[in-house]
């Protein structure tokens, strides 16, 4: 077991840390009238991200290789489920709705690779030998 994966609260909680301070810092730098598209932003990002966390750090060893496939499903679907709510509720985005929905997706994803990156490193990707392997 790795380091990574013996201690999944930290991670989470580093995630949680920064992506509440970057979202500090975005609250007093937008406009008031886009606060509500600014929680639901960072809401959205959190959750998808601690549930892909979640499922790297408790169930990556035993899906290890599945793992880039799992990334890129979590990364593909934020983008989908956030055009499938904009296009329901009919929400016009001007540019700096555009960077209150992608400055949290972009901070999540970043940490993401991080994470994945590291559960990687640590583990085997050998196959074993089998006992028919060493009599030929």
């Amino acid at each position: 077991m790795n380091k990574i994966t013996e201690k999944p609260f930290l991670v989470i909680l580093t995630y949680l840390i920064l992506i509440g301070l970057v979202f500090g810092l975005h609250f007093f730098i937008s406009a008031s009238d886009h606060h509500d598209f600014l929680y639901m932003s960072y809401a959205f990002n959190a959750v998808l991200t601690l549930i892909y966390l979640v499922l790297l750090l408790l169930l990556g060893q035993y899906f290890k290789k599945q793992i880039g496939f799992m990334f890129l499903v979590v990364a593909t679907l934020k983008i989908i489920i956030f055009m499938a709510i904009k296009s329901s509720l009919e929400l016009e985005i001007d540019r700096s709705d555009f960077l209150i929905f992608f400055v949290p997706y972009f901070l999540s994803i970043i940490f993401e690779i991080l994470i994945t990156k590291k559960v990687l490193d640590e583990f085997n990707f050998e196959e074993k030998e089998t006992s028919s392997d060493k009599t030929s």
